[in-house]
């Protein structure tokens, strides 16, 4: 109850304060995600490969291991730079959590509607463009059982297209804390792991797949210094 009355309350202040001050309204949800992470009894351990330093946007901050609501509270705690985000239908018609992300400039997408999801891809394309850093899913849902889901192409073809650098962003320990199908969430620790910016300057669009391949490969290595035991083996399935 008291997480719901911060989330109503913090978010409609910060949807508010959006349009006449981004910054502002940056810092609004970051206050919203670190205090619900205190409600919940999480301790969040952030290790920036970057120490703060964001000074080339716009940014695509990819979460490269999607297993629980927790990540969505996370992202806002942990975010070194106001950002947009690219969410789907079901997590933005959540009440006040997802309309609040969506009225802060986020971008709406129903991925079962090809033509809506490529004008939500264009939208976001454009807002990346005129510098604004986006947080994005490379998995596009959440994993069930935690192992990794096949990696989709949206946010390599996004960066490839804008000039936005990557920075990879993994979340450990976030579905033993909130499994998925769980509305309860246990107290733990939670690290955040914000990589090193990967620049695909010089890259070609026909490159894509060999950069998702890439960056799976990047994550499954990460993951596993991390000690993360979601980590399966490459999916035999195509992508």
């Amino acid at each position: 109850m008291v997480a719901a009355l911060v989330t109503a309350g913090l978010m409609t202040v910060s949807s508010v304060a959006y349009p006449f001050s981004k910054q502002g309204a940056y810092h609004l949800r970051k206050v919203w995600g670190r205090a619900l992470l205190r409600i919940f009894g999480v301790r969040l351990r952030v290790e920036d490969r970057n120490r703060g330093a964001y000074e080339r946007p716009p940014y695509l901050f990819v979460l490269m291991n999607q297993t629980s609501l927790l990540e969505a509270i996370s992202i806002s705690a942990v975010a070194p730079v106001p950002m947009n985000a690219f969410l789907n239908i079901e997590f933005g018609l959540i009440p006040f959590l997802g309309w609040g992300v969506w009225l802060q400039g986020g971008v709406m997408v129903v991925r079962q509607w090809a033509a809506q999801a490529k004008r939500a891809a264009h939208k976001a394309n454009q807002l990346l463009q005129r510098g604004n850093s986006f947080a994005i899913s490379i998995e596009g849902r959440r994993s069930p059982t935690g192992a990794l889901l096949p990696y989709k192409k949206g946010p390599v073809i996004m960066a490839l297209t804008t000039g936005a650098r990557i920075v990879p962003l993994y979340m450990v320990d976030a579905r033993r804390l909130w499994p998925y199908g769980e509305w309860r969430v246990r107290p733990g620790e939670l690290t955040a792991v914000l990589g090193t910016p990967v620049s695909l300057e010089g890259r070609a669009l026909e490159e894509r797949d060999i950069i998702v391949a890439e960056l799976e490969a990047l994550a499954r290595a990460e993951l596993s210094r991390q000690g993360y035991s979601g980590v399966a083996p490459p999916h035999p399935e195509g992508r």
